[in-house]
């Protein structure tokens, strides 16, 4: 898997950009880059829509994931935003926001970027 990382200031997003075939590895490099940006303030936007799902998505691991996440969940809450339009991996992302809710994470998936970024700039107005 690659990945790009942009911050933008102005909107206080972090925006992530994903693409290719996915491991478990491959996702937890990602994670801990994304930790490494010190953006706990920033909403994030995972554009997800050129990715590889292979076999090592599974909803154990998005389980597992999860779990994880609401380990190391930020004080004041966090707002994440998925893009994708591949049906199992929206299956896979919806999962994940019904296991970390409750947690400080509000997540939630899209088809577009336009539409997930409004709702960051929307979820950020509310949380500070």
């Amino acid at each position: 898997m690659r990945f790009d990382i942009a911050r933008d200031d102005e909107r206080r997003q972090l925006i992530v950009t994903v693409s290719g075939p996915v491991t478990t590895e491959d996702v937890s490099k990602l994670i801990a880059a994304v930790r490494g940006e010190s953006v706990s303030t920033y909403g994030l936007l995972y554009d997800a829509r050129e990715i590889d799902v292979n076999g090592e998505m599974t909803a154990y691991y998005i389980r597992d994931l999860a779990a994880s996440a609401r380990l190391h969940a930020p004080l004041g809450g966090a707002s994440i935003a998925i893009v994708t339009n591949n049906e199992a991996l929206h299956g896979l992302a919806r999962m994940y926001a019904s296991l970390i809710e409750g947690s400080g994470y509000l997540v939630e998936v899209f088809q577009d970027r336009e539409s997930a970024a409004r709702w960051l700039d929307e979820t950020s107005i509310d949380r500070h």
